[in-house]
């Protein structure tokens, strides 16, 4: 209620408004003033930014449901090594469509990851509004096409819900290759699952607090470019 009241204050003052993507009109966004001054004009640069971090939590949306049907199908496999190794194998076959499909998420985040990172360099050199403008040069290289944007997504779209097909997919016979390396799959399962139950017999504590501390700071992956990414989307999102 607090954010609504907020909104519609700003709104009222003119200090914020509320506009959409120009490719896609179901993508609403809306753009604040950070002074007293009111809201500037919706840009093509704000709809095409607003578009970009749209596509991105979407992707970070389709890798989580990948990710969670990996697991079903490597836990399902799993369960099916003891007593049919055929209903395994088509496990494993459910598993590469998958992670094939999370690859394509991959790239092209990171792609769009790219962009992010090239439109926050430049701000920091430049102050907004000259960051704008390098769109018909530099930028115009590295901005990647809405069209494209699009198309990528209902590919990734249709990879993540089309379980019509990957069923059709996995219904029909395996060729003899695929059997040679899902066979070869299934074994890795087999060592994975009996070093689970090793490990878990043995497990190792880390002498000290700090020396697990250090552990879980050297496995951490960088925050940089997320950080970078993230105080760009609020000044170019914000007038």
């Amino acid at each position: 209620m607090n954010s609504y009241i907020i909104k519609r204050e700003l709104l009222r003052t003119k200090k914020g408004k509320t506009f959409f993507s120009e490719a896609n009109r179901a993508i609403q966004g809306f753009k604040m003033s950070l002074t007293e001054d009111q809201v500037s004009d919706v840009s093509k640069m704000d709809s095409y930014m607003l578009h970009l971090y749209w596509t991105m939590e979407k992707l970070n949306t389709q890798i989580n449901a990948l990710d969670e049907a990996y697991n079903q199908s490597k836990q399902s496999a799993i369960r099916a090594l003891n007593h049919n190794r055929t209903i395994a194998k088509r496990h494993v076959h459910r598993m590469h469509i998958v992670k094939t499909s999370k690859q394509k998420c991959w790239e092209f985040q990171g792609k769009l990851q790219e962009v992010l990172l090239f439109i926050s360099q430049a701000e920091t050199t430049k102050q907004v509004s000259e960051a704008l403008r390098l769109g018909t040069d530099a930028l115009k290289e590295h901005l990647i096409p809405l069209e494209d944007i699009e198309e990528c997504m209902n590919e990734i779209d249709a990879a993540v819900l089309g379980h019509a097909e990957v069923n059709q997919v996995l219904a029909s016979p395996l060729n003899s290759m695929q059997v040679e390396d899902f066979e070869s799959e299934l074994t890795n399962l087999e060592l994975e699952l009996l070093n689970g139950e090793s490990e878990a017999s043995s497990v190792v504590v880390p002498s000290t607090a700090s020396e697990a501390g250090s552990q879980e700071q050297q496995s951490r992956p960088s925050t940089a470019s997320v950080d970078a990414i993230e105080q760009s989307m609020k000044r170019i999102a914000l007038a």
